[in-house]
């Protein structure tokens, strides 16, 4: 169903009182996304990124997603393997569908943004 991941692990999931889930993740070091992306100072690239928020939604849904439609994503700041950080994550079932908002913060500073994304995944 979902795939196993090393780019990053779950460190804790809870709900908050607006029914977001919360997700405290870890970007794992040495993964080899890192080795093109930049050598000598890795960033995480945007589409490991948007694979995170994917992979966060999933464990919501219960099922494998796909993005079938991202209607506003902005990149705030960089993420660096070794960084923990908070995924929040709210989805609105529709047919077939999810509408998905995310923000992706410093866990201990959430007006530190690294990623504010709304979307589709199906």
């Amino acid at each position: 169903m979902m795939e196993e991941n090393v780019f990053f692990t779950v460190k804790s999931r809870k709900t908050d009182e607006e029914g977001k889930e919360l997700f405290l993740i870890h970007l794992c070091e040495g993964h080899k996304v890192y080795e093109g992306h930049f050598p000598g100072k890795p960033v995480c690239p945007g589409v490991m990124t948007l694979s995170v928020v994917r992979q966060c939604a999933e464990q919501i849904a219960g099922r494998s997603l796909k993005w079938s439609e991202i209607k506003n994503c902005r990149f705030t700041g960089m993420l660096f393997p070794g960084y923990d950080v908070l995924v929040i994550v709210s989805m609105c079932p529709e047919e077939n569908t999810f509408t998905v908002c995310a923000e992706l913060v410093s866990p201990d500073n959430h007006e530190n943004q690294f990623l504010t994304l709304k979307g589709t995944l199906q």
